[in-house]
This record gives structure tokens, sequence and C-alpha cells, in this order.
């Protein structure tokens, strides 16, 4: 597989600290080296939160899918209930009321803060943010070789589908304007040939929660992961 390297221009990168069944209120997750990794959900989402997000202010753009379905092909929900929250005033809140949910519903959040309580560009504007998100089906070696040409500290999500499928965010080393970083997500994406839609609207599962895909294929639901 060929790509293009460079596709994003990275500023000096500080250093962070990342963070199939379930077992409320822990999830367990079986790693590649064999060892399993039991991590605390609300832990997990916290951590997720307060590292894209910190202390700054804005609204947290979340939502819920409910039973979920097959449509010609695609995964899809039959009602997707969309949830805001001021951040980080109602952290708690947040954590406390979407939690629960992951049981029988997937939940979703968008990575950039939002000034108003909605996902439409026309009514809110993305906030400044300091991760640029991937959305990978299929991860491999050749994917990991090319990001690695970048030396910027990462957070990584196993989504809780197929093996592969994973939610990479890089740090960039600074805050940069919501728009800027929603269009290095898509050259990023583009470069490594990763899921595209979304841009600065993107919806991505919340660590700490559950992907109930697999259930409509005979397979238990998958632990959304954030890993060590």
């Amino acid at each position: 597989m060929g790509y293009r390297h460079g596709a994003l221009v990275m500023g000096a990168c500080a250093p962070i600290r990342p963070v199939r069944r379930q077992r409320r209120p822990e999830l367990a997750h079986r790693a590649a080296d064999g060892l399993e990794v039991i991590a605390d959900a609300r832990e997990q989402a916290e951590r997720w939160c307060s590292a894209l997000w910190g202390d700054r202010e804005g609204w947290a753009l979340t939502a819920v899918g409910r039973s979920p379905q097959m449509s010609s092909g695609r995964f899809r929900h039959d009602r997707l209930d969309h949830l805001p929250y001021w951040w980080p005033d109602d952290r708690d809140r947040l954590l406390s009321e979407l939690l629960p949910l992951a049981d029988s519903c997937d939940v979703y959040v968008a990575p950039l803060l939002r000034s108003a309580p909605n996902r439409r560009n026309a009514d809110s504007e993305p906030l400044d943010g300091q991760y640029v998100w991937l959305d990978a089906d299929e991860w491999d070696e050749d994917r990991e070789r090319v990001l690695a040409v970048y030396e910027a500290p990462l957070l990584r999500v196993q989504s809780g589908g197929a093996p592969g499928r994973m939610h990479l965010y890089l740090d960039v080393g600074e805050l940069r304007p919501g728009h800027q970083i929603a269009r290095m997500a898509q050259l990023l994406s583009e470069d490594l040939r990763t899921d595209t839609y979304g841009g600065a609207n993107k919806l991505l599962r919340l660590p700490g929660t559950m992907n109930h895909k697999p259930v409509l294929l005979g397979q238990p639901a998958g632990a959304v992961i954030l890993l060590p």
C-alpha cells in the first residue's frame, strides 16, 4: 500500500499520557500480547474528554443511537438522539447520563467542542482543538509506519467492532482553530485511506461505552477501549 507522506505540517508536540465482554462498571479487553486490560468505564470516558477538551469552555455534542439495525448493508439506528452538554460545567452530568445508556445504545461524541448546542455549521462553529482524528476500519502495519513519520503523541481507541477497527487521535502540540483541525483530519484520512466522512461534525465512539454493531452479526457487543 502506498501513501503520501507529510499531509500535515505538525508543530512541536507536547507529550501526553493517554490513557469482549462488558463487566460493569469495568470493561475487559484482551490486548494483542494476550494480557487482559481492565478499565473503569467512567475513567475511560473522563480521560478521553479531559485529553481532548481540557477545561476549555464549549458545547460538547453527543449522540445516542437507539435500536441499531442493518439497512441496505449499512449500520444505522432507528433513532439518533442528539444531547448537548456545556463543558466543563456539565462534566458529571455528561458521564452519569451517557454511560448507563451504553448497555443497550451506541454513544457518540464530537471531538471538537462547538460554539452552540447543535452541529449545523450555519448555527455553530467548531472551537479550537489540539487533536486530529482518524477513523480506521482496517488499521494495519503500513498505516502505522506512515503515522510514525509525524512523531506525534497518540491516543488510541479500539472502537469495539471487528479487529483492526480503531479511532486514533494525533496531538498536534498546540491549540489550533477548529476548522483547521477538521481540515487536517480530512487530509490525514485521505493520506491513510481511512473514513473521511463527517468533517468538523464528525461523531466518534466515546471510550467506556459499547459498540452494538457486532450484536447484529450474532456476536457480543464490543467494548470501546482507550488503550494504554
